[in-house]
This record gives structure tokens, sequence and C-alpha cells, in this order.
């Protein structure tokens, strides 16, 4: 609603959209924080310590490019939002 009132959203879907889009780049900068941790840390001598340190590294790297998939849906969700009702109209083929 802050969005809408400031005038940053033209629309509720905007708004929702845009806090998608917020919400998610945070959880992708938190994610990716962590990875650099623990890429930081090395190898300890340990096996099994290593390997699951390894193992989370991979999901890590697989939770971001899953992040980055839903980032590229909300950009577009916020784009088609930003268009007018008849240009989203004619796009889903009701308008004449």
């Amino acid at each position: 609603m802050e969005l809408l009132v400031s005038g940053e959203a033209i629309s509720l879907q905007k708004a929702r959209a845009e806090v998608i889009l917020q919400d998610l780049r945070a959880q992708r900068d938190q994610m990716s924080t962590l990875l650099a941790d623990l890429r930081a840390r090395g190898l300890t001598g340990d096996a099994q310590i290593d390997e699951v340190n390894a193992s989370l590294i991979s999901a890590i790297n697989q939770g971001i490019v899953q992040i980055d998939l839903f980032i590229a849906q909300a950009r577009v969700l916020v784009k088609e939002a930003q268009q007018p009702d008849v240009e989203r109209s004619r796009k889903a083929g009701s308008a004449p």
C-alpha cells in the first residue's frame, strides 16, 4: 500500500510485484553472503565437514539459480503491470 500511496506503483498488481521482487532480491543477497562465507572457509581437513560444506555450497548455488528465475518472472509481472489495461487486453487477445 505504501508504494501506491507514494506514487511508486500505479496499481495494486504492480505494488505486489514490486514487493515480491524486493523480497526475492533480499533473499538472494542473504544466500550470496552465506555462499561467500562458506567458500572463504576452505577445507577443514575433516572429510565429513568438507563434504557437508560442499553439499551446502551446491544447494545454495541451486537456490540462487531458482531465485534468479523467480526474479526474472517478477520483472515480467512488473513490466506487465505498468502497461495500460487496453494494451494488456490486446496481448491477451480480448481487445478488438
